[in-house]
């Protein structure tokens, strides 16, 4: 049959077929890693992956070199089919056992969830029960759940639960989109709270000769942005970027080593600053902020 594709981030896709997954590398077009089909899941540039000798064992790798990064145990005796990570959260469902539920890798606290027909959304969860309604439920911090009420007159789906098809979420921004029976699409927001704007993973060259890419991931749409490089030995700004609202989920500087005058900068350190707002005004505007060494100029 035809594959599928399991998970995607900025930069991977993890795609299924014929008992194997496949972690495809888009920014360089690259198959990165190769294994049997397994509870996986991604997140920024991490792959969540259950381990086949090591029951209730979650492990977070490094597609790229295939290092572990970390490790969480679920304190479950089965190995997870399916795993989704949104956050802190992660979902896992082991079929065979009749046995999911949501661990939270910050608190280690543990939510109920059903076996199957379940995305986990942000800081809640969408499971289609067997009437063909959505049942939502919020996974607060401190380890309660709270009824977010049923979405009714979904289409009924084709495939065997209509996941990514006639119904869908976006973890990030706490969105939740399902096709009715009369073909039109809904959007709502099941909660009020949602996580605030953060930077999920970035690529930050920490020397420049002459050039200088640096790229920024947003859990969620930013409204904009401002970037500044200032000089460290006299607090000079020698460049400001910024951006608007078609940012989107991405901030990309490309600097050509010029400070706003057009003038090389002179060698020597550098400080980097990020600030961001966040699209839907929920929470904070982010900022992040890290050194850079330019060594021609």
């Amino acid at each position: 049959g035809l594959g599928r594709i399991v998970d995607t981030s900025p930069e991977f896709v993890l795609y299924e077929a014929g008992g194997r997954q496949y972690v495809v590398d888009i920014a360089h077009d690259l198959v990165v890693r190769d294994q049997r089909a397994q509870g996986a899941a991604l997140a920024g540039d991490r792959l969540y992956k259950s381990a086949p000798g090591k029951p209730g064992t979650v492990n977070v790798v490094d597609p790229r070199s295939g290092r572990a990064t970390a490790s969480h145990d679920l304190g479950v005796d089965c190995v997870p089919s399916e795993l989704q990570v949104s956050g802190s959260l992660v979902y896992w469902s082991c079929a065979s056992r009749d046995a999911a539920g949501v661990f939270d890798t910050v608190t280690h606290r543990d939510y109920p969830a059903p076996v199957s027909r379940v995305l986990l959304g942000d800081r809640f969860l969408a499971a289609r029960e067997a009437s063909g309604d959505l049942r939502l439920t919020a996974l607060r911090p401190d380890g309660s759940t709270g009824n977010l009420g049923t979405v009714s007159g979904l289409k009924p789906p084709t495939d065997d639960d209509g996941r990514g098809t006639t119904w869908t979420l976006d973890p990030a921004a706490g969105k939740l989109a399902w096709v009715g029976t009369d073909d039109t699409v809904h959007v709502a927001a099941p909660q009020q709270a949602v996580s605030p704007l953060g930077v999920t993973y970035s690529a930050v060259p920490a020397t420049s000769a002459g050039g200088w890419k640096a790229a920024w991931w947003l859990s969620k749409p930013a409204a904009s942005w401002k970037a500044t490089l200032v000089r460290r030995s006299n607090g000079e700004t020698v460049r400001t970027w910024t951006g608007g609202d078609d940012t989107r989920g991405t901030v990309r500087v490309d600097w050509d080593g010029t400070s706003t005058s057009g003038d090389p900068v002179p060698a020597g350190g550098y400080t980097w600053r990020l600030t961001a707002a966040p699209a839907d005004g929920s929470g904070d505007d982010v900022t992040a902020s890290g050194t850079l060494r330019v060594t021609a100029g």
